[in-house]
């Protein structure tokens, strides 16, 4: 056995552990009574059935939009970071709504809260995704009380919250089509 690697083994573990005691602890604190992320946890969900905050985003193509200013659509807004591997996940089904409804006047609407431009357009172009792409710094998402990438909030053509979605669970894909389906029907 060579003596380098048996001498290795040992940090490996070390390395692990605390790597698995980081992620518990981050875990416990995320998920901890009383705390910030479930308050704007149930800030985001109880935002359904409330008028949308109104939001000013550039476009990373320099573009402004606006909720107030384009009340004849409803928006899908999708809080997300390009390190996000469950953002990864939702943006297959995002460029299909798109695709799908925004002849419909359903606008999808990359809400990018980390990266550059620069980055964004580098992904999205890989991907070959087509669907609007912002960044906010906090602003928007403060007004919403994102605490957590994904964030999917659905928005009617009256400025209406019809639903939040938070994280990816079960059934995700059936529950965002139905709800964009609903509002994308309306009038």
């Amino acid at each position: 056995m060579n003596r380098d690697a048996s001498n290795t083994r040992p940090l490996r573990w070390v390395a692990l552990l605390i790597v698995g005691l980081v992620a518990v602890a981050l875990l416990l604190w995320a998920l901890s009574p009383g705390g910030d992320r479930l308050v704007a946890a149930r800030n985001a969900e109880q935002l359904v059935g409330a008028v949308a905050p109104d939001f000013q985003l550039k476009t990373i193509d320099g573009k402004q939009i606006a909720l107030r200013d384009q009340p004849r659509y409803a928006y899908v807004l999708d809080f997300w970071t390009v390190s996000c591997p469950p953002c990864h996940s939702l943006a297959p089904e995002l460029q299909s709504i798109h695709k799908k409804y925004g002849f419909h006047g359903v606008r999808v609407v990359g809400v990018n809260l980390a990266d550059s431009a620069t980055a964004i357009k580098k992904y999205m172009e890989k991907n070959g995704y087509t669907y609007i792409q912002t960044t906010d710094r906090g602003a928007v998402a403060n007004a919403y009380g994102i605490f957590a990438t994904p964030t999917v909030v659905v928005i009617d053509r009256k400025g209406i919250v019809r639903d939040v979605m938070v994280g990816l669970g079960p059934g995700w894909e059936g529950r965002l089509e139905s709800i964009v389906k609903t509002v994308a029907g309306e009038k």
